[in-house]
């Protein structure tokens, strides 16, 4: 069965709340100085989901547009935004390349973990609508780096044998992504930063993690899916018997500045 995005994210938000990795704080520091964002700032978490990175730099900036077309991740965000006391979040219910936003009012746009999922060119060019002059759209991701390491190799080959469509990390979703802003006429070439960190999860917990991933908590065929998980429990117990390990992580900021 296939999947839009609206259906895969809406099904997924529970365990994508709960389990994604989070930004390290020097990644959050960068994105308010390549912004210079302060309180009369106002941006937009483009593909928002559940808010990692709306939430975060809410409190620097006025206004923050969070833009998704998943209403449950939305409505998790609104709520986790009601609890840590954040009144400046405005959810839009809309896809990035049509986001609704007025044109030309950001002073900086951000597509975090959703850029593989978009028509580029057609969010490049929203993008280049949305933004104020010579402003910054930073495209961001995390990814693994240990991706050598025993468990983590093994790990992949089990996912690619319950679900074989799968192509591997973000490593190869994100080769193209400098390619979209060279080719576009809207912005400058891209920069690229990274931001190393780590997580210690249990193996609960990286379970629960990989379950949040669209090619596994939907891509794995609902009646494989008990099989998966136990094949990945021995995986884990493998290589971490006392059920704890951390995993190596790069926050890879791609930033391009809009051109006029």
């Amino acid at each position: 069965m296939l999947f839009d995005n609206k259906t895969i994210f809406n099904a997924l938000a529970e365990q994508y709340d709960a389990y994604r990795p989070h930004y390290p704080a020097d990644a959050l520091n960068f994105l308010i100085t390549l912004g210079e964002l302060d309180k009369g700032s106002d941006i937009a978490d483009i593909g928002s989901g559940t808010g990692r990175i709306a939430l975060e730099l809410a409190p620097h900036v006025r206004t923050v547009y969070a833009v998704d077309t998943a209403a449950v991740m939305l409505a998790q965000l609104q709520t986790s935004a009601e609890n840590t006391g954040l009144s400046n979040i405005q959810l839009i219910e809309a896809p990035a390349e049509a986001t609704t936003l007025p044109d030309h009012s950001l002073d900086l746009a951000i597509i975090a973990q959703a850029f593989h999922w978009l028509d580029k060119p057609m969010a490049l060019q929203e993008a280049n609508r949305i933004l104020k002059s010579h402003k910054q759209l930073a495209v961001i991701w995390n990814q693994a780096t240990n991706t050598t390491d025993e468990y983590f190799v093994n790990m992949m080959a089990l996912i690619k044998r319950y679900n074989p469509a799968y192509r591997g990390g973000s490593d190869i979703i994100s080769v193209d992504f400098p390619t979209h802003f060279e080719d576009s006429t809207y912005f400058e070439p891209s920069d690229r930063y990274t931001f190393g960190f780590e997580i210690e999860y249990s193996t609960e917990e990286y379970i629960g993690f990989l379950l949040s991933k669209s090619y596994i908590g939907i891509g794995i065929a609902q009646a494989e899916l008990p099989h998966f998980i136990e094949a990945a429990y021995q995986v884990l117990k493998a290589s971490f018997p006392n059920g704890k390990f951390s995993e190596q992580y790069e926050t890879v900021i791609l930033a391009a500045q809009r051109n006029g």
